[in-house]
């Protein structure tokens, strides 16, 4: 097991080191230059050339290079030109947030997801099948925004019972034990903080849980079916036992091999979708601050958070490759 893990985490490497080049080279390209764009386009060559040097623009780009990436994985991503923080206290701020709504959102997605699959599966062809097909179809052709902002007007405008914005209200303290609010105000018994907090992450929530529960439930569906006419399920059916016994103790763990890929994939997708939920609903998330770095040219937070973005994705398709061999041992010498 040692020497598959260590096998994958080194053909991962690779992945890791061409994002951060490419979000390296692709800042570095931005007409007018990085100095130019802070300035301003009426900044004098004088004073360009000043934020040049204090930034180390004016070294040659391979010498920029190989300071980007020993400080990338030193986690030295240099100050924010907004707050004038450094990135990584920024995004260690701004984490918690993000893990909090795309934990929720992949367990929603899970909770729902699988058992909407398996009834589809076990009962293919009646009305329960059509209905979940219809809307697994629904929940892929939703764009995220557009959910957002149709529940906002639902949940918050129109019933009045979900927050329209932000993480928690105003004036509320939770004591950090975890860092994750939710579960912090949970762990330390705040029963109005945790509340607060769930009322706040409902919507959004339930906004990105759409789309991997869509692709969760269709997974679910489909390797199911196919795992239900083996020769395995077939003789446990001939030995006596339950449906019921025959489909979660023996099919459904077969079954589950294909769908722990889709849930490593959507994990990533969740990160990436966050940033238009985190934006619709202004959650203080890592989405939320890509898009002000974004709007402000700041370019090291937007080099900061996709180096550490790919780095948890690639930690995500590690712990993929680790589920596998778990569910299957034959994947271990693969």
């Amino acid at each position: 097991m040692a020497r598959f893990l260590i096998r994958r985490a080194l053909l991962l490497i690779p992945v890791l080191w061409g994002a951060a080049s490419l979000a390296f080279l692709g800042l570095h390209m931005v007409p007018g230059g990085i100095a130019q764009a802070i300035l301003g386009e009426h900044a004098t060559a004088a004073a360009v050339a000043k934020i040049e040097h204090d930034l180390g623009l004016d070294q040659p780009l391979y010498v920029q290079y190989g300071h980007f990436l020993v400080n990338s994985v030193l986690g030295r991503f240099g100050i924010s030109f907004r707050t004038h923080d450094p990135v990584f206290t920024d995004i260690a701020a701004a984490f918690p947030y993000t893990l909090q709504l795309s934990g929720a959102a992949l367990l929603l997605a899970l909770i729902v997801g699988i058992p909407a699959g398996v009834v589809a599966a076990v009962r293919r062809g009646s009305w329960a099948d059509a209905a979940i097909s219809t809307t697994v179809l629904v929940g892929v052709s939703m764009p995220v925004f557009w959910t957002g902002l149709l529940l906002i007007i639902l949940g918050a405008a129109k019933l009045g019972i979900f927050p329209v914005s932000g993480a928690m209200t105003a004036g509320i303290a939770v004591a950090p034990v975890t860092g994750l609010p939710i579960l912090d105000a949970l762990l330390t018994g705040n029963g109005p903080a945790f509340t607060d907090i769930a009322l706040h992450l409902a919507l959004p929530a339930v906004t990105l849980c759409l789309f991997p529960l869509a692709f969760i439930g269709q997974m679910t569906r489909s390797s199911l079916l196919e795992v239900l006419s083996e020769d395995f399920v077939r003789t446990a059916r001939a030995k006596g036992l339950s449906e019921r016994a025959t489909i979660f103790r023996h099919a459904l763990r077969a079954a589950l091999i294909p769908v722990v890929t889709v849930v490593g994939l959507q994990l990533g997708g969740l990160l990436s979708g966050a940033i238009l939920t985190e934006t619709v609903f202004a959650i203080p998330g890592m989405g939320y601050l890509t898009v002000n770095a974004i709007q402000y040219r700041d370019y090291p937070v937007v080099e900061g958070v996709v180096v550490v973005t790919v780095a948890l994705f690639v930690v995500v398709n590690l712990a993929v490759d680790f589920t596998y061999a778990l569910v299957d041992p034959r994947v271990r010498y693969a």
